[in-house]
């Protein structure tokens, strides 16, 4: 989960909508990250991320830190290798 924190820091520094279901009016993902279990799929045309391979508990902890707003400031990121 360290290396997913890392992606979507350097990645959606500004924010960014999220999901852990699949769209289902068909808009076109394509995957931006892909480490074990977790998958992260890309919405370019609307801004979200569907985030498939963790938990309810683990994405809700994901969300709550980063729902939409720059919000990495309230824990220490690991340093990325």
């Amino acid at each position: 989960m360290t290396k997913l924190i890392n992606f979507l820091h350097e990645n959606f520094k500004d924010g960014v909508q999220m999901f852990n279901t699949r769209n289902t009016v068909g808009d076109f993902t394509y995957t931006v990250f892909h480490e074990g279990d977790i998958i992260v799929d890309y919405a370019p045309d609307y801004g979200y991320i569907e985030i498939f391979g963790l938990s309810q508990s683990e994405f809700d902890a994901i969300s709550n830190l980063y729902d939409g707003e720059p919000l990495w400031d309230m824990i220490p990121l690991p340093e990325v290798e």
